[in-house]
């Protein structure tokens, strides 16, 4: 997000900027789905392993 503050874009850069923040959402939600299943997998070999 601090790129877009270091220089004014021109309409195309703008664009480019503008595609690649939509898609920078994107690895967030992947990264919160695979600590998620990370979470769940070591939860259940815990319970695997102590039961």
């Amino acid at each position: 997000m601090d790129r877009s503050l270091d220089k004014m874009p021109s309409k195309e850069e703008g664009e480019v900027e503008y595609q690649a923040s939509r898609y920078d959402n994107l690895p967030r939600v992947v990264k919160i789905i695979f600590l998620v299943l990370t979470i769940a997998g070591v939860g259940l070999d815990y319970l695997r392993f102590t039961g």
